[in-house]
């Protein structure tokens, strides 16, 4: 199973959309996909349909439960979403007290890749071929949680001014990662998300990340389309939408992807 976080510190960049995206194109072209909600804002489990309920079955007691070293059967934490045959472990906004617990814990930056590593151990889970974590946009011991558990990082971007200023600041957290704790971490990509063609700008950030990056940058762009702000609503990805033009834009992502 590969792991990808899907991780900017900023927020609004399409991190959510690009983890729902992605992992149903992967599922369409015939990977068993896992998505993680590791955000307290919740969108992604809100988009798939979550119902709260009052079953201590999220990411929160994932977390909780894997820090503390009590029992845990994670197959009972996992979601299936039908329309898009995706399978997502929800969050809810309890999850914003995870770094302070994840700070008073042994080991603390590596529990996510404990409670993942006890996922691939249990029956049928480790025929997952992709575990996508949808990160929160901050980079606190949550997000580091994520990187530590990670095979590989896609970055979703934005095409303005900082662009690059703010993804040297997200490839330094990766260093220092990869130093202390995931030295197998590895930069999948980045990604230019929310792009306005008719905008020159847009280019010239591409050629400013291409200089900075090289073949980190993915050949794919994810355009700038007001059907993106309908997923929630109609609990859907734009790739299960016929026709769409982010669809396949993801679908060009996932294609990417497989050979990254």
């Amino acid at each position: 199973m590969k792991i990808i976080a899907i991780c900017n510190q900023k927020g609004g960049v399409g991190k959510t959309t690009t983890t729902i995206n992605l992992g149903a194109a992967l599922s369409k072209l015939g990977k068993r996909v896992l998505l993680i909600d590791l955000d307290p804002q919740r969108n992604l489990s809100d988009t798939l349909g979550y119902v709260p309920d009052n079953t201590p079955s999220t990411v929160n007691e994932l977390i909780y439960f894997t820090a503390y070293n009590m029992p845990v059967v994670v197959s009972g934490f996992i979601r299936h979403h039908d329309g898009e045959d995706l399978d997502y472990i929800p969050a809810t906004p309890a999850l914003s007290s995870a770094p302070t617990l994840l700070a008073t814990v042994a080991d603390g930056a590596r529990v996510l890749a404990r409670a993942i590593a006890a996922l691939t151990m249990s029956d049928g889970a480790a025929s997952y071929d992709y575990c996508l974590l949808d990160c929160k946009p901050s980079l606190d011991l949550l997000t580091i949680n994520a990187l530590a558990a990670a095979d590989g990082l896609l970055a979703p971007v934005e095409p303005e001014e900082y662009a690059v200023a703010g993804i040297s600041d997200l490839l330094g957290t990766v260093r220092q990662v990869q130093r202390s704790y995931n030295p197998a971490l590895e930069v999948l990509g980045v990604l230019l998300t929310r792009c306005d063609r008719r905008r020159s700008s847009v280019q010239q950030v591409r050629d400013d990340l291409i200089a900075a990056l090289g073949d980190k940058v993915f050949d794919a762009m994810i355009p700038y389309l007001t059907e993106a702000s309908n997923a929630p609503r109609e609990r859907r990805s734009c790739v299960s939408k016929p026709g769409s033009e982010i669809g396949r834009a993801y679908m060009a992502v996932a294609k990417e992807v497989l050979v990254r």
